[in-house]
């Protein structure tokens, strides 16, 4: 019988978060109960034994979430969980209102850090950063991105003995990598694939791309959508690169692998926002350069994590235009070499972000963790 791990996320699961389901379908040696408060994309990520809250009747939610205030956990979570080990939790603010399971069950819980809950999150209230502290002290290991997210934590009260830096992964095996070779017959190819909002940069990377038009022949294919569209659209008609640049809009998992084996570089200018909200590990990277695909980023949270400089590709400044301009021609001047880049790329990201790899690595700290009889 494989000891039963329990994992919560408030949501099951949003599209943007593929990695947890990539992490659940590959920790063999488990067997995983999902907790959450509601359910969406079931048929995209099928799962067994998957609780959520809002499928109970309302009277019986209401009960819940009354004894949830009362006691600190919710009883049916704590049926369901009845058979647990350990209980893992997504997302630092979600662990917060985890403890109390925890300390009902009396079982071991990790927690992982994804990005807001590290940065935006703390900033927004001061009870935030208390309650991150409190949730630290019951919480037996903390997952963190990279150095930069772990730095973070500390400087937010958690102890460094219980972070453990570990990475995200992707179905490597299951990702095509093809040698990047380039063809100086025709323009240069960039991707850009994210949602479109202020931390992923956009608007840094097309103002670049405006500013080399007249330096590199090049088209833009970009996919996504969101609440920059207009500005993003402005910024491109301004710049006069409007007819070099392909929207194809939200697209599936499948569409962006497929699109990155058609282009030659992948841009990613993330930044800070206004309001303190970071980047983690942005998986698009990833999944790009398991593709073989190089890279021009930034040095913008743990993203160093992922992009080698000068390496996989090149890493700009964040929130510099000119900066981030230097790295695309810096990238194009060495476009002979992209081969090179290329092989690179699906190298590192075999060995530091496969999921296989990566599951292995969480088996680990879940025995290491685990009180079962």
């Amino acid at each position: 019988m494989k000891p039963v791990v329990v994992q919560y996320n408030s949501s099951y699961l949003p599209i943007t978060e593929v990695w947890i389901y990539n992490q659940l379908m590959n920790l063999v040696r488990f067997q995983t109960h999902f907790l959450c408060r509601r359910v969406q994309n079931r048929e995209l990520f099928p799962l067994e034994n998957l609780f959520a809250l809002n499928d109970l009747p309302l009277v019986s939610r209401i009960f819940n979430l009354f004894f949830f205030k009362l006691i600190g956990y919710i009883p049916r979570f704590a049926t369901f969980s009845s058979e647990a080990c350990l209980l893992h939790v997504h997302f630092g603010n979600h662990a917060i209102k985890m403890t109390g399971l925890k300390q009902y069950l009396n079982i071991p819980m990790v927690c992982s850090f994804y990005g807001i809950d590290a940065y935006s999150f703390p900033q927004k209230a001061r009870r935030n950063k208390r309650q991150l502290e409190r949730m630290f002290l019951h919480t037996d290991k903390i997952l963190v991105l990279g150095p930069y997210m772990r730095n973070t934590l500390v400087s937010l009260g958690c102890p460094e003995s219980k972070i453990i830096i570990h990475h995200l992964g992707v179905n490597t095996a299951e990702i095509r990598y093809e040698k990047r070779v380039h063809d100086p017959s025709r323009p240069i190819k960039f991707l850009l694939a994210s949602s479109f909002r202020e931390k992923k940069g956009m608007d840094i990377s097309l103002k670049a791309l405006a500013n080399l038009k007249e330096e590199i022949d090049f088209t833009v294919d970009i996919v996504g959508d969101g609440p920059q569209k207009d500005e993003l659209l402005e910024i491109m008609d301004q710049g006069g690169i409007r007819d070099r640049i392909t929207l194809h809009g939200f697209q599936s998992y499948k569409y962006f692998i497929d699109l990155t084996y058609h282009c030659d570089i992948f841009l990613q200018a993330s930044k800070t926002t206004h309001s303190n909200d970071k980047e983690g590990t942005p998986m698009s990277l990833v999944d790009a350069m398991a593709t073989g695909l190089p890279v021009v980023a930034t040095r913008h949270s743990d993203i160093p994590e992922i992009v080698q400089h000068g390496s996989t590709g090149f890493l700009a400044e964040e929130n510099s235009i000119n900066d981030f301009e230097e790295a695309i021609l810096t990238m194009v001047q060495h476009i002979s070499e992209i081969s090179a880049f290329s092989e690179r790329s699906r190298q590192w990201i075999e060995k530091h972000f496969d999921v296989k790899k990566q599951s292995e690595k969480l088996s680990g700290i879940y025995n290491e963790l685990m009180k079962c009889p």
